[in-house]
């Protein structure tokens, strides 16, 4: 488990964003078992269940506070605890036994998004790992909460079809086909032989701005207006695991980033290249 923020977390952190409905919201649904729906507010998750059955999950975030919001699932091995989990973010130490599978990125006030994920038998810790505007994770503001992944009974479920493939490896972006305007499931695998943590964030820039804008905004907010909307992601996955992201793509200009920060200087995956631009027509 990486106890990172990622690069743009402050300027995440301090936005009280317009609510707006976000278009990861119009997403189509998805051909799984079960959908998880989780209401985030400041602090804390609502709506979370008990227990979860194993195999492929969807999971839906609707923010309903004040401030930006993501879910990580977090498989707790060795026998560990949230409580320990806790303890270790609040001594900034970096647990082997704490093994991120995704969830939603992190979305705005008023906006939804949907990733599915597969969930081996164990107990999990939810939480959100975006900071206060001292820099504090919800996560230590009481934002985690727990659940047990227990096998499943019955026919096994399957995962939603995904349109595409988005492979991550160090410092690089692969989409395996063009996409267009319309709803989608694309498929992300971390396939890092370095054994980095990925995750994926997913925006579309608004008329006018440039891609340097937004990564400058994503490096270092100052309160200008932010310059564009997310359309969905993913939290952070370790190599070899996967998700599917549902998008809903219109006509405009997109980045698809990795927003994890790089151990030799601190600076987002973006900035060492793990970015890809795309355009859809009108």
């Amino acid at each position: 488990m990486s106890l990172r923020w990622m690069v743009f977390a402050v300027c995440l952190a301090g936005c009280h964003a317009t609510t707006h409905d976000s278009s990861a919201a119009r997403t189509r649904e998805p051909a799984v078992r079960s959908q998880l729906r989780l209401v985030a507010s400041d602090f804390a998750f609502g709506d979370l269940p008990n227990t979860l059955s194993d195999g492929p999950q969807v999971i839906r975030l609707v923010n309903r506070g004040h401030f930006a919001h993501l879910v990580e699932m977090t498989r707790l091995d060795s026998g560990r605890t949230a409580a320990d989990l806790y303890a270790a973010v609040k001594a900034n130490r970096q647990p082997a036994w704490a093994v991120d599978v995704g969830g939603p990125n992190a979305i705005f006030p008023g906006d939804s998004a949907t990733v599915g994920v597969s969930l081996t038998p164990g107990h999990y810790a939810v939480v959100c790992w975006v900071p206060d505007s001292s820099g504090v994770p919800h996560l230590l503001h009481g934002m985690i909460s727990t659940l047990v992944v227990s096998s499943a009974s019955g026919p096994p479920a399957v995962e939603a079809p995904a349109d595409d493939t988005l492979r991550l490896s160090n410092y690089r972006v692969e989409l395996l086909s063009s996409l267009a305007a319309g709803a989608h499931v694309v498929r992300m695998e971390n396939v890092d032989v370095a054994g980095a943590e990925h995750d994926l964030f997913v925006i579309r820039l608004h008329t006018g701005t440039t891609e340097d804008e937004a990564l400058t905004w994503l490096d270092n907010f100052k309160g200008a207006a932010r310059p564009f909307d997310v359309v969905g992601g993913s939290s952070a996955i370790m190599p070899g695991g996967h998700a599917e992201v549902y998008l809903e793509l219109t006509p405009g200009r997109y980045l698809i980033l990795c927003t994890m920060p790089d151990p030799k200087d601190s600076r987002g995956h973006y900035r060492h290249g793990m970015m890809k631009s795309f355009a859809i027509p009108s």
